[in-house]
């Protein structure tokens, strides 16, 4: 339970400097930027509509990148919910479920498959 906990809360975690994803999150923060930078540097609505013209396939490669592990992430945390309340139910109801050959029973079936 404190594993699966762990897992739910990866999500909040920052992304690692070696990962994939920190090239594609660069990019959209360089563009979330882009005004004030912009603004900054003098150079002007045209100036700043070139460079995003310019990045245009960057950023939507990032975004796509972004939403692609996003879904990925609701995905495992969808199914370590699911296996969390299951495992809650099983332990409610007074069946701990056990590991066995490598296929999850519960105790009760267990017990009653050696007869």
């Amino acid at each position: 339970s404190a594993l699966i906990g762990l897992f739910l809360a990866r999500p909040s975690l920052p992304v690692a400097d070696n990962s994939p994803l920190k090239e594609h999150l660069d990019v959209i923060k360089a563009c979330a930027g882009a005004g004030q930078k912009a603004r900054n540097e003098g150079m002007g609505i045209v100036g700043l509509c070139e460079w995003m013209t310019e990045v245009r396939d960057q950023f939507n490669d990032a975004l796509n990148a972004v939403r692609t592990a996003r879904r990925l992430q609701d995905r495992v945390r969808a199914a370590l919910q699911t296996f969390q309340m299951e495992l809650l139910v099983q332990r409610c109801n007074g069946n701990p479920l056990l590991k066995v050959s490598g296929a999850e029973t519960h105790k009760g079936e267990a017990q009653s498959g050696d007869r």
